[in-house]
């Protein structure tokens, strides 16, 4: 694999920058939307499952919200990367640009959000009442595993969905079913049988929040199953991303304008 300018890096984090920016100011609460985003839903699904339906563990909210957030993260990325090509079709008709920046920009918008988020998650859990540990000095590690995650992912659907742009349905149907296959409402660890839990696990989103919840809720340091399971998805997204991108480079202009 070829070495990445340092002008498409430099132009990359300058798009980060002014998105990030234009966003605020179209926004009245500006850069708070950051935070109350994720507040809202919580409270949403704190209100459905811990009160209406009865089924919350002991300290629900924090275990929601360390489910809650990390899968916000992979699903928004996917689905703002889904349609980025697409909404690129006039850059890159006249001008050339490598098509993986176009994802990568709103990867990079996302993770800057989520970097303020997780700020929020670790004060909540604090507030809360849950100490911090020595285990939370893998969280720098498992948030860096989950950005790999999600520049894959995204990135990779960002490739296919030119080829195809019905595809885009059975992606936001996989975001849905991942939500609820991914232990957010429930600790696959009480619910899934011994014999079924590695298999729930090679999820690579339900791994990668076991893997929040054991360093920051439970004292423990992370699964080395649950790491491997990301790391064989992230190796083999990965892949195929860069091999889809760089197969039809020459080819999404036309494939978007047709």
């Amino acid at each position: 694999m070829a070495q990445i300018p340092m002008h498409f890096l430099s132009l990359l984090r300058t798009k980060i920058t002014f998105n990030l920016k234009a966003e605020a100011r179209r926004n009245q609460l500006s850069y708070a939307w950051w935070l109350l985003e994720p507040l809202f839903e919580t409270t949403v699904f704190y209100v459905v499952f811990s009160i209406f339906l009865a089924s919350g563990t002991e300290n629900f909210v924090a275990f929601l919200l360390t489910g809650l957030i990390p899968y916000t993260w992979f699903s928004r990325s996917i689905s703002n990367s889904m349609t980025s090509l697409r909404s690129a079709t006039w850059a890159l008709n006249n001008f050339r640009i490598n098509p993986i920046f176009f994802p990568l920009v709103e990867i990079g918008q996302d993770s800057v959000k989520q970097l303020v988020t997780f700020s929020f998650l670790l004060a909540f859990l604090l507030l809360y009442g849950i100490e911090p540990q020595a285990s939370w000095m893998y969280l720098p590690l498992i948030m860096l595993v989950q950005a790999l995650l999600v520049t894959a992912v995204a990135c990779f659907v960002a490739s296919i969905i030119p080829l195809l742009e019905d595809l885009k349905y059975l992606v936001n149907t996989a975001l849905m079913a991942t939500m609820f296959a991914s232990g957010i409402f429930y600790d696959p660890q009480l619910l899934i049988t011994d014999e079924w839990r590695p298999i729930f696990f090679i999820n690579p989103v339900a791994s990668v929040i076991q893997m929040y919840r054991d360093i920051l809720m439970f004292g423990s340091a992370p699964n080395l199953y649950n790491l491997l399971i990301v790391v064989l998805w992230i190796i083999g997204v990965g892949t195929l991303a860069l091999f889809a991108v760089s197969h039809y480079q020459k080819r999404y202009a036309r494939l978007l304008l047709e």
